[in-house]
This record gives C-alpha cells, sequence and structure tokens, in this order.
C-alpha cells in the first residue's frame, strides 16, 4: 500500500450534553458567587487507526460487539454516564474545589475520557457551553482539543493531555447599532450578532483570572458598549476596527519575552508575543437582505495586522484607515528640549486672577448642534469634584468668544460620522489642572462614553491654550484617572495642535493666522499652509447650525446655499397676494413652500409684512404679523419640513414666538437695533441674519440715510457699521458661529451705491475687515436698482438681471447664501459656474 494513501479516521461524539451545577461556576451575569446554572457538554474522540479493523479472529466480520465496540472504540452510553456524575458534583466533593473555570471543567472532562480510553484514543475535543452568562449574549462557551498519549507502564495516571486548542467564544452578542451606507441606513439602529473567539491558547496562565477562568464578561461589555456607539458604514470596517479594539485591551499587562520563558525553565510553554494573540469575530446583519437569513463577515486578527499597513492600499478599504493613526506633523514642541513635568498641586485649585483660555468643542454622535449647545450651558457651572473640596473661594468660567463651526471628516478612525468641531475662548480662576478635571466631568454628565482612542464621541472638549503658559504634568499613555476622573496627562498648549486643521481654523477665527502659541516658532497661518495641499478640496468646512428639526448646512465657497422668499403679505413688492393672508390660504401657503423646496431652496425665508423702502411700520401689527407666520412655521412642521425656516422680522416678539413655533432663524433687516432683539437672539441661540440698513422704511430713503461721506464712500461705511453691529450682537452674547452678515442690498443705499457693494464683495468680507470668518447672504432679488438698470418696472420680469447678481456672488467666493424669489434659475447658475469652475481640472 502506498503511504501517501491517508489512513481512515472516524470519531465519537457526544452532543449537549445537559449537565446541572449546583455550586455554579465561572462568572455569573450578576458577578454573583456560586450561582446555580447548567452547562452543555459536547465531547468528540478522535480514534486511533487501529480501532477500524475487525479482529482477524472473528472473521473479519465488522458488526461484532467485540469487534468495533468496547475494548477498541468508546462506550459513549458509561461515558455520558461518568461525565454526568463526576461533573455534576463540581464544586461538592474535595477532589473538584479546584475546578472553577469553564477551561478547568473543560480539562476535567478529557481526563475522565482519557483514563477509561486512552488506548482508544489520538485525541479528545471537549465544548463547554454556558447560556445565559451574560446578560446581551446567548452564551460562552469555552472549547479545547487535546492530543491523548499513553505513559510508560506503571506511571499515573495512564495517560498524557497535551494542549493543542483552546478558546473562548462569547455566542451571538445582540447589539443595536448604526451601520449602513445608505441614507436611511443612517436613520436607524440595526440588529447585529455577533461572535468573538479568542485564542486563549496563546496567553499564559499569569495573565488569566484567578483558577485559569477569562474574564469574559470584561470582554463581552465592552465590545457591547464599542458596538453600541459605533457607526461605521460597512461590517467589514467594523468587524476591522472592532477587532483592534478588543487586541488592545486584553490582556492588560506585557506577555513575559520568549526568553524569559525558556530561561525560567517552569511548566508554561514558550508562548508566543502578545501581538499574536488573535481574535475571531464572525458579524451576522440580519436586516441587510429581505429574501436571506442574513450576510456573514468572518474575520481574523492579531495585532501585528494593524502595525504596518501597505502604503499603497485602497483608500476606501478598512485596513487603510490605520495609516492616519500616526501623527501627520511634528508636536508643537519638538524644537525644544524635553518640558519639564510639573507637579499636580501646584497646577490645582483657583488663581487669584482669571486668566484666558481656549478650549476645543467636538462632537459626531446624535443631534450635534445641541451636544455643543448643552456643552456650553454645563460649563460655568463648576462642581467640587474639579477643584476638591476644601479648596474656598469663588469658582468662575464664562464663555467670551467663540469661533465658527466647522464639519470635518474624521482623522484618525475614518469609520465614523463626520465631526462638527469650533473653540471657545473662555474667562477662568481654574488652574489647568482643575480646568481639565471640569472638562472631563462636563463630558461625562453630558453623557460621553469613552470607547476608542479617536473614536466616536458625544462631546470632546480639550484645554488648547492656557494664557501664555506651558504645562506639563505626565506623559501620554499614563493610566487614565492619574490626574483625577477621565484623567490621565495634561500638555498645555494641546500636543495635538499642529496637526489639527479642525482645531487652527477656529482658533484662526478668534487669534487670527499671525498668532504663535506658546513655545511654538510658527503661526497659525504658517501651520494651516503647511496643511494644505494645492489640488485637494477643502478637507472641512464652514456649517450653518440650524437646530433640530433642521439640520446643519454646510458652506462651500463659489456655491452658495439657497434662500427661497415665502411672503406671507398682500403688499409685497414682488409677490404680495390678498390671497396669501386669507382664512383659507393655509394649505396654499404650504404648497408653496413645498414648491420652494422643490425648486431646490435650503433654507425658507417667511416673513408676515413688508419691508419694503418705503412702507409704513405701523401698517402691521406685531399681532398681526404673528397670525400670518406662525401657523404657516407649525404647519409646515406638522408637515414634516425639516429645511431651516427663518423669520424675517425685526420684532423682538415675533422672532421669539416663531423659534418657540419650529422656525430654525431670525432674519432681521434692522441688524438687532429695535429695543429687545438681541436679547431674545442671545437666548434662542439660534443662527441670525444681521442686516445692514438705516432708520426705518421710510428714513432709508432719505438722502442722509444714502450718505456715507464721513466713513469715505459707501463700502468703508457698509464695513464699519457691519462690525458695529457684530459687536453689539457678541456683546449681548451671540455667539459668532450664529452670525450671518447680510449688507442690505437695497436698503439704505443710492443706485450707484447698491452697484459699489456687489462690485466690492471681494474685498467687503476680507481678513483686514475682521469679518472674513462670519457667512454672508446677499438678498438682491427682483430689486428696484436691477429694474432701474434693466429698464423693467415689473418684478417679477428681472430674473436674468438676478441671474447676473448670482453669478457675481458666485464669483466673489465670499457669498454663502443667495436670497431669492425663484430658487430654481438661481440654482441653474449655481451649478453651471461650478460645472465650468471644476472643468479647469479635468484631465
Amino acid at each position: 500500500m502506498s503511504s501517501s494513501i491517508k489512513q481512515p479516521k472516524s470519531s465519537i461524539g457526544i452532543e449537549k450534553l445537559y449537565i446541572p451545577l449546583e455550586q455554579g461556576i465561572g462568572l455569573s451575569a450578576f458577578s454573583l458567587e456560586k450561582q446555580p446554572c447548567y452547562i452543555l457538554l459536547s465531547l468528540v474522540c478522535h480514534l486511533r487507526p487501529e480501532c477500524h479493523q475487525p479482529s482477524a479472529e472473528n472473521g473479519g466480520l465488522s458488526d461484532d460487539w467485540d469487534c468495533l465496540g468496547i475494548g477498541k472504540s468508546v462506550n459513549y452510553s458509561a461515558l455520558g454516564k461518568a461525565l454526568y456524575g463526576a461533573l455534576s458534583n463540581v464544586g461538592k466533593t474535595e477532589d473538584t474545589q479546584d475546578i472553577g473555570s469553564l477551561s478547568s471543567l473543560a480539562k476535567k472532562a478529557a481526563e475522565i475520557t482519557a483514563a477509561d480510553y486512552s488506548a482508544s484514543l489520538e485525541a479528545v475535543e471537549v465544548t463547554i457551553q454556558r447560556p445565559k452568562a451574560l446578560l446581551f449574549a446567548d452564551s460562552i462557551s469555552v472549547h479545547r482539543r487535546f492530543a491523548v498519549s499513553k505513559r510508560q507502564s506503571g506511571e499515573s495516571p495512564e495517560y498524557n493531555l497535551d494542549d493543542l486548542e483552546h478558546s473562548l467564544t462569547i455566542q451571538d452578542l445582540r447589539v443595536d447599532t448604526v451601520i449602513g451606507l445608505h441614507p436611511h441606513e443612517r436613520e436607524e439602529q440595526q440588529r447585529l450578532v455577533v461572535d468573538i473567539e479568542l485564542d486563549l491558547l496563546r496567553i499564559p496562565t499569569a495573565l488569566l483570572l484567578e483558577r485559569n477562568e477569562f474574564d469574559y464578561k470584561a470582554v463581552g461589555r465592552l465590545t457591547y458598549d464599542y458596538l453600541r456607539v459605533s457607526t461605521f458604514k460597512t461590517i467589514e470596517a467594523l468587524g476591522y476596527h472592532t477587532a483592534q479594539y478588543i487586541l488592545n485591551h486584553i490582556p492588560a499587562q506585557p506577555f513575559p519575552s520568549r526568553e524569559q520563558t525558556a530561561a525560567n525553565k517552569n511548566d508554561e510553554p514558550a508562548y508566543l508575543e502578545q501581538d499574536d494573540i488573535t481574535v475571531t469575530l464572525s458579524i451576522k446583519k440580519p436586516s441587510a437582505i429581505a429574501l436571506a437569513a442574513h450576510p456573514t463577515l468572518k474575520i481574523t486578527r492579531c495585532l501585528k495586522d494593524y502595525a504596518s499597513p501597505s502604503v499603497d492600499g485602497d483608500a476606501n478599504t478598512p485596513e487603510s484607515s490605520a495609516r492616519s493613526l500616526q501623527p501627520l506633523v511634528a508636536p508643537l514642541n519638538s524644537h525644544h528640549s524635553p518640558l519639564i513635568t510639573q507637579d499636580i498641586d501646584s497646577n490645582l485649585g483657583l488663581r487669584e486672577e482669571s486668566i484666558t483660555a481656549y478650549i476645543a468643542i467636538g462632537t459626531n454622535l446624535g443631534d450635534r448642534i445641541k451636544n455643543i449647545q448643552d456643552a456650553l450651558a454645563a460649563l460655568p457651572r463648576i462642581s467640587e469634584e474639579s477643584i476638591g473640596a476644601s479648596v474656598s473661594g469663588q469658582r468662575s468660567l464664562q464663555v467670551s468668544r467663540c469661533s465658527q463651526l466647522y464639519e470635518s471628516e474624521p482623522m484618525y478612525v475614518l469609520e465614523q460620522p463626520e465631526f462638527i468641531n469650533g473653540a471657545i475662548q473662555i474667562q477662568t480662576n481654574l488652574q489647568p489642572v482643575s480646568l481639565l478635571r471640569h472638562l472631563k466631568k462636563v463630558e461625562s454628565d453630558l453623557g460621553r462614553v469613552k470607547t476608542m482612542v479617536n473614536g466616536p464621541r458625544l462631546i470632546d472638549l480639550d484645554l488648547l491654550i492656557y494664557g501664555d503658559q506651558e504645562v506639563v504634568i505626565g506623559k501620554a499613555g499614563d493610566e487614565e484617572g492619574s490626574l483625577g476622573k477621565g484623567c490621565g496627562w495634561l500638555q498645555v498648549p494641546h500636543w495635538g495642535i499642529c496637526e489639527r486643521e479642525f482645531v487652527l481654523r477656529p482658533l484662526e477665527d478668534m487669534l487670527g493666522p499671525g498668532y504663535v502659541f506658546p513655545g511654538g516658532e510658527r503661526s497659525i497661518g504658517q501651520l494651516l499652509s503647511a496643511l494644505e495641499k494645492p489640488d485637494a478640496p477643502p478637507p472641512l468646512a464652514r456649517v450653518i447650525p440650524f437646530p433640530s428639526p433642521a439640520h446643519p448646512l454646510r458652506l462651500k465657497p463659489g456655491a452658495p446655499l439657497v434662500m427661497g422668499i415665502l411672503n406671507v403679505t398682500p403688499d409685497s413688492f414682488s409677490d404680495g397676494e390678498e390671497e396669501r393672508v386669507s382664512e383659507a390660504a393655509l394649505a396654499h401657503i404650504v404648497d408653496l413652500a413645498l414648491s420652494l423646496i422643490e425648486q431646490g431652496a435650503d433654507i425658507i425665508d417667511i416673513g408676515g409684512m413688508s419691508t419694503r423702502p418705503g412702507v409704513d411700520d405701523q401698517d402691521v401689527t406685531a399681532e398681526e404679523e404673528m397670525s400670518r407666520v406662525l401657523p404657516i412655521i407649525q404647519a409646515l412642521r406638522v408637515e414634516g419640513i425639516e429645511v431651516p425656516i427663518s423669520i424675517d422680522t425685526f420684532r423682538a416678539q415675533v422672532a421669539e414666538l416663531s423659534i418657540l413655533a419650529g422656525a430654525s432663524c431670525i432674519n432681521d433687516v434692522r441688524g438687532g437695533r429695535e429695543p429687545g432683539m438681541l436679547e431674545v437672539m442671545a437666548k434662542a441661540n439660534v443662527p441670525i441674519i444681521l442686516m445692514h440698513s438705516r432708520g426705518n422704511s421710510k428714513e432709508m430713503l432719505t438722502a442722509q440715510a444714502h450718505d456715507y461721506s464721513a466713513h469715505g464712500g459707501v463700502i468703508a461705511g457698509v464695513r464699519e457699521e457691519m462690525k458695529e453691529t457684530v459687536e453689539r450682537a457678541e456683546k449681548a452674547g451671540v455667539k459668532s458661529w450664529n452670525i450671518i452678515l447680510d449688507p442690505g442690498i437695497g436698503f439704505a443705499k443710492s443706485q450707484g451705491g447698491n452697484l459699489q457693494l456687489l462690485h466690492a464683495l471681494p474685498t467687503l468680507f476680507s481678513l483686514e475687515t475682521g469679518l472674513k470668518s462670519y457667512a454672508t447672504l446677499v438678498g438682491a432679488s427682483r430689486k428696484g436698482f436691477i429694474g432701474k438698470v434693466l429698464n423693467r418696472s415689473v418684478a417679477k420680469e428681472r430674473e436674468f438681471g438676478n441671474a447676473a447678481v448670482t453669478a457675481l456672488c458666485c464669483q466673489s467666493q465670499k457669498v454663502d447664501i443667495m436670497r431669492v424669489h425663484e430658487p430654481r434659475p438661481a440654482m441653474d447658475v449655481i451649478r453651471m459656474l461650478a460645472a465650468i469652475r471644476g472643468s479647469g481640472h479635468a484631465s
């Protein structure tokens, strides 16, 4: 017979033998000791080749009990009884007191089997399954496979058991999370069913818990918590990063080296290094395919798989995201000698005088705008936990300035939702460590649960700058809690400032491009230039933070958003109609709003009284204005309209009640000059449009209102007066990121002044003016100055003039919103210009 012919293989097994354990075993779901439970034992006995050959003395018969049964094989009936009798008494008899884990129970089962059948066995496999061991998973199981060999005659025991396989599996961990590529999948959580298998054979006994039980509860909980808040787009990316997260947390201490293990000559085998431990995930997504049970991803990884990703890998694959874990630029103080670590005590408590500090704020989970608003509201409330109960004195923290808000793609771990980031300036008397503790407590109080480094977060507050001080306490990698709850180490200026555009841009808004960080050499502008790639699109974009039920809108230079005008008036200069204010008008107005959205309007601007030059402000009372606009706002929200709704009014009461009714924005043609308006704007905490104008609707027609000679002309005059308007608003508590500026085309300007302002848009909002960071709006649609140029007395006949203004605003790269009566023509102009500009980059 050729040696290449394989020997026959046979096995005999027992599947899921039910065994009750009155004393319990392993870790219970509620961490209670000796909780009664049951296990399901499965056993496979791999027989030696000679067990398959009939005895010659029996004439070659193969169905004889003595030929292929007892003596050559395994009596599964007797074995089942022996296993049940011995294992059901675990914890009750003296010889089973040391069996306290599923792993040791599996080995005991193998010993019982080998004791009676060692002559017949090549190997034995044992799987112990414990149902209901975790609250969020079906069961825990341990699988062990041993090679069986006989010892020399007279030795006890008469067999050897050598470990071949040893693994632990958490089975059917069930978690609901956001997963999927399509927009509808991002709105609902889906159930995932996950199996987690860990190779325990590679883990030294010293790193397992007492009595050789691996802490599967901790593994299950950290995995469950990680998956629950994740928002990956594919199960491939989810599996890749989840495996890495588990491996980074297990075990928690370093492995002995091979050299150490060999030198000690102990009973431990020479284990591989920690990087070689493997985890296997099986991830099922039951809701993914309507006509199938589920798709399944199975992935096996060790830490070495994350160490050296291919530089040439596909940028869209999960593996490529590991590349971004490396720092992009040198640390802030890399050119200095290492800063000396300072002591904690001198950086705790309160200062005698307040200091100016800067805090980064970011979020990418849930209602991101509300998260930021909640954080700013919580910051002034300082608890004793931050500074210590023994510290006396008045605690103080006030937000004094804000940057703009920016939406950015995730920088380090790529498979997660976009972030909204900004920065705030504060005045505080908290010492740096106390301030850090306070920031971490605010995060915790608002519901942040840390999952992984640079992963998704409900809210993130980082201390960036603390006066002109350089502070280093501890070092990267210090255990969390070293400086207080949630705090591991502190470096100010923050170590990551130089590599993070989403930090530098907001700081530039407040400090300017020429600011140099304490201990640094390059300015913010220089640092930003080092990050920019000439041919790449901006990696982050400013957003207008419209609150729920609307959504933040991204701003794109040269492609402004479109605001559709919805006048609920009988006398507006362009589209006033008596039908719009009749008792039966509600359905008609809702249809008009839907039509604007269908045409491409990103924002709806609702006005209940005409503000055209020359109208009498007293023609419409506040009560009448509210009766026109409030039902419309409420009706649109009831209809499920989620686009931002702007209320066009200069009256504080109308603005306040409109926001309560569901409006997302206040559009004030008088720039907050009327009594109470700035206070309402600050309290509402929504985006506001501050338009430049002078006087009321009649006064703005006078020669005096058109005279800007004292400022050197209309351009300088509008610029200076808009700066004053911004200062008043911010002093009243309006956040900078909520301010949108409108130069007020057609209001208190001459014919020539309107044209000059449009021509000067690039310089009107330039860096030198101090207005560069604010979002801007232009509302010139169908206005009289266009009619004069085109000789069109009918407002609706001025669309070609509107198109020219829209094109100019796009070309200026300075206008973020176009306010128009007809969104479709405006959208056509914007899209066409974008296509022409884009063609210049085509190959």
